[in-house]
């Protein structure tokens, strides 16, 4: 696991309301995938998330956050939980800590990751 101070930087000038969105969605994330990495992507503004290829990343958005998911058209999502489905990535809207449902994440993140690796 791989926690880069810049991003510790980068959550600290979000503030508090984003700051604990997007640091719930990491908690998750790190525990759905254990070799995960992370990277600031300063110009996107976003946390990407690798286990080692790309499964997505994490925005602050003007209301809270947003949860990317890459290969979205090819996810299982019995459960509804997409908000946005997109050609390459899945999109799930968090304005507030009841939007996070640790099991859809978690769901969706390994699948993410799995088809990433695969390819």
């Amino acid at each position: 696991m791989a926690y880069h101070e810049d991003i510790e930087d980068y959550l600290d000038e979000l503030g508090e309301h984003h700051s604990a969105l997007v640091r719930s969605v990491l908690e998750i994330a790190y525990q759905a995938l254990p070799d995960l990495e992370l990277k600031l992507a300063v110009g996107w503004g976003t946390i990407n998330l690798a286990a080692p290829k790309f499964a997505g990343c994490i925005a602050a958005t003007k209301a809270g956050a947003k949860v990317y998911f890459n290969w979205g058209p090819f996810l299982d999502d019995p459960a509804g939980y997409i908000d946005i489905q997109g050609k390459r990535t899945a999109q799930k809207i968090i304005n507030s800590a009841a939007d996070i449902d640790r099991k859809a994440i978690t769901g969706l993140l390994r699948q993410a990751s799995e088809l990433a690796n695969d390819t």
